[in-house]
């Protein structure tokens, strides 16, 4: 016990200590109620500190979420102008190549219109004198035709350029000599025209001809293929292209005329309209009909068969012409791909592009 301590008494229990034990109990008591007290407000301390913390967190991660959110959409429109700086140099390099390709066909079709007007101008002379070439020469061989078959007549050229039909063939008899005259008019064209009757009918009268013979290739719509021949107003006949007929109606023409001069001589009056329906009706009677119709049909067949190898023929052209533009298209459109790519221009491209 210090100088300063004295003793008390509890009043309850009546035990006696000393004032300096009260005091370190009443100490202690302290300590302990001042260490409770620095722990809770350590407790609220921290717990401050932990919702400052956790605060400061979330507004960290919010404006984190900020900034990454700004610099993404920065990103996307940095992206998003380049894809459009793109596009739009796309869009002008296509326009360019379009104008190129656009400039470089029309020159293309401007050549080849040139070309083909050219082709044209040249090849029209050229028509026009292989279908003289071919008139002459059929003409030729109807003159050859008739001296060959009809020896015993006379077959009169008419000249080139001169008016008239292309040959006269003069019927001769033994007595007489030329009893009588057919005019010949040879035709080698596609299409058949109703001014060729007229025009040998002309013939005729100029010359006072009684009998006139049409031979063409082209045929008449009312043709009677079964007769295999056309009688027309004026003693006209259409006869085919075919001398097997031809040599028929011929050789029928000159027994009319035959008999007309006999009955004549013997002063018989003679109807010769009468003797051409008799010849009319040998020509159309069965047996003729018959024969003609196996020729007309052999001609009919032989024709089918051209007309389908010709056909067959520019069907193939047609198909190969079309490969040939589809591989030049595909092949220069490649080429000007390579060219968009590169962002060069190729002058062998060009100057091809220029030669076609």
């Amino acid at each position: 016990m210090t100088e300063k301590s004295f003793k008390i008494t509890c009043p309850k229990c009546n035990h006696e200590f000393s004032s300096d034990l009260f005091e370190n109990h009443v100490e202690q008591h302290m300590e302990s109620l001042r260490a409770e007290e620095r722990a809770k407000a350590q407790q609220e301390a921290d717990r401050k500190v932990a919702e400052k913390v956790a605060e400061v967190e979330k507004k960290s991660e919010i404006e984190r979420k900020r900034v990454l959110a700004k610099a993404q959409a920065m990103t996307r429109h940095r992206e998003n102008m380049r894809a459009e700086e793109r596009a739009k140099a796309q869009q002008e390099a296509d326009r360019k190549v379009a104008e190129k390709v656009a400039e470089v066909e029309k020159k293309s079709e401007i050549q080849n219109k040139r070309m083909l007007a050219k082709a044209q101008d040249i090849s029209r002379p050229l028509q026009q004198k292989s279908q003289e070439i071919q008139g002459e020469v059929q003409e030729q061989q109807l003159e050859d035709f008739l001296k060959d078959k009809f020896p015993n007549d006379q077959v009169q050229e008419i000249k080139k350029g001169a008016q008239g039909s292309d040959c006269i063939l003069m019927i001769n008899s033994p007595e007489e000599g030329v009893i009588a005259r057919i005019c010949f008019e040879s035709k080698n064209t596609k299409e058949y025209k109703k001014e060729w009757e007229g025009k040998l009918l002309e013939d005729m009268k100029r010359e006072n001809i009684d009998y006139g013979v049409l031979v063409t290739r082209a045929l008449p719509k009312d043709f009677d293929k079964d007769s295999g021949q056309q009688e027309r107003p004026g003693n006209i006949v259409i006869a085919p292209l075919d001398y097997r007929i031809l040599h028929t109606i011929v050789e029928g023409m000159r027994k009319v005329c035959l008999q007309s001069w006999k009955a004549k001589q013997q002063g018989k009056s003679v109807d010769i309209s009468k003797d051409m329906q008799n010849l009319w009706g040998h020509m159309t009677s069965p047996a003729f009909g018959t024969s003609i119709r196996l020729i007309m049909n052999y001609m009919e067949t032989l024709k089918e068969l051209t007309t389908k190898e010709k056909e067959w023929l520019e069907k193939n052209l047609i198909k190969r012409e079309k490969k040939l533009e589809d591989m030049k298209k595909g092949m220069r459109d490649m080429l000007l791909a390579l060219m968009k790519i590169g962002g060069t221009k190729m002058d062998y491209l060009e100057s091809s592009e220029e030669e076609e």
